[in-house]
């Protein structure tokens, strides 16, 4: 006998791990994006896999407020408390595939002093024969994976974020740089125009004219000290830290880094491995494939086995509460739907939503290849546009200093002087922008290639 039921039980058991091997509905394939051989601009060069991209521009401070201060954002927590969601989810998930076990208590069987009650313990267990459970399981592996690579594009974004910030609070303490030492230059300027007005060989135009650059460079001076005030709140806030908390680190005057070299590109198909958000988006449909599955797996019959053990009380006696008389029965459910317009309407509806995901996966894909495209043609122009500006303002200063000169020795009115001053003012400024903006179309650059560097 001990031998029949040894063999029965193992057949059992295979009997029940083959059953619940089954799957029904469509096997799961990637998603295929159009992805071009090559991009339109750059060279394919090999990856080198170097997550700190950040280090290229060679300034401790961002490296300190990326790698020290950047983990305390608050966006970073939240898509933290996102995964510990997603990974209760899937222990969910996970937990339905193994017997529960469950203590009942029936209703009295007699009237009386005779009056009986059953205690009893049901063991039971969802045969997943056609594999909506193990769907359910996969479904939230797949979203626990998304959020995992959504966190590594949270992080991405910030640290991007972070970068920018920080360069235009650098640029715009530049330009309060500038706009004191022409303060001083201007004042001296002025000073003179002022002798020479006393000794009569000024008049009074190239005072007044003196006097309203003066100002004009003071209002704009009051300007940027509020938008470096701003930028540097802007820091604070992605850092996750208080209103004057980066004070002391970022208030001291800085100069900006130089123009860090531009990178070359990778083929094209390599974002889809590489891209935090491209594998995100990914992990989405295949969760909405799991759901798929499981609408299908709606249609089919629900086999629950299970095992019942009762003791049975005389409660209102002076037995009371003694077990007596246990029982045990194996019993089996079985749960088909026959006719059920909903469940065929939900296989319609996980159909359209995974479509929808694939949708979304292909959007996310494009906008990375034209993300890459823009940013690297930014890079490009702004690069020689800097450096077109750079020759530019070394002539201007040229010109400034002959037009000085000359009105020093009397050869010339000092509205050449004027004019060469704000030229180079001019120019100053918008050479401390182009820099600017070739860092962050760089930055950029950075977060469309996935945060690595390419060489």
């Amino acid at each position: 006998m001990k031998g029949r039921f040894g063999y029965r039980s193992a057949f059992l058991g295979v009997l029940i791990v083959f059953l619940t091997s089954c799957t029904v509905g469509p096997n799961y394939t990637p998603p295929q994006a159009r992805v071009p051989a090559k991009w339109q601009h750059g060279t394919a060069k090999k990856i080198i896999s170097y997550g700190n991209w950040w280090r290229h521009f060679h300034d401790p401070v961002l490296n300190k407020l990326i790698e020290q201060k950047a983990p305390y954002s608050l966006n970073v927590q939240i898509a933290e408390a996102r995964i510990e969601a997603a990974r209760s989810l899937y222990k969910a998930a996970y937990a339905q595939l193994f017997p529960e076990l469950t203590a009942n208590v029936f209703p009295p069987n007699a009237t009386g002093v005779d009056l009986a009650q059953v205690y009893g313990l049901f063991a039971t267990f969802d045969i997943d024969l056609f594999g909506k459970k193990r769907a359910a399981k996969q479904k939230a592996q797949e979203n626990l994976a998304a959020e995992l690579a959504e966190k590594e594009f949270t992080i991405l974004k910030l640290q991007a974020e972070i970068a920018t910030a920080y360069f235009s609070l650098r640029e715009l303490q530049a330009k309060l740089r500038i706009l004191r030492n022409n303060k001083i230059a201007n004042n001296k300027i002025l000073h003179m125009l002022q002798s020479n007005y006393h000794k009569g060989t000024a008049n009074y135009i190239g005072i007044a004219q003196q006097k309203s650059l003066i100002e004009t460079e003071l209002a704009n001076k009051e300007r940027n000290k509020a938008l470096e005030i701003a930028m540097l709140q802007q820091l604070e806030l992605l850092t996750g830290n208080g209103p004057g908390a980066l004070t002391k680190l970022l208030h001291r005057y800085r100069p900006m880094p130089p123009m860090a070299p531009l990178i070359n590109l990778t083929v094209p198909s390599e974002l889809l491995t590489r891209r935090p958000d491209i594998i995100a988006a990914e992990k989405r449909v295949a969760a909405a494939h799991a759901d798929l599955q499981a609408a299908w797996a709606d249609l089919f019959p629900k086999i629950t086995l299970g095992w019942l053990l009762a003791w049975q009380t005389q409660a209102l006696t002076t037995n009371l509460l003694s077990l007596t008389g246990s029982q045990s029965a194996f019993f089996g459910l079985l749960d088909a739907p026959l006719l059920s317009l909903r469940l065929a309407k939900m296989i319609d509806v996980r159909k359209r939503e995974k479509a929808l995901t694939v949708l979304l996966y292909e959007m996310t894909v494009l906008n990375a290849l034209h993300e890459v495209e823009i940013q690297y043609n930014y890079c490009k122009h702004y690069r020689l546009g800097a450096q077109h500006l750079q020759r530019a303002l070394t002539h201007k200063r040229v010109v400034f200093d002959v037009a000085r000169d000359s009105y020093k020795k009397g050869v010339a009115d000092f509205n050449g002087v004027l004019l060469a001053e704000e030229d180079m003012n001019r120019l100053q400024m918008a050479y401390t922008h182009q820099v600017l903006a070739y860092q962050i179309a760089l930055i950029n650059l950075y977060k469309a290639l996935g945060g690595d560097v390419v060489k």
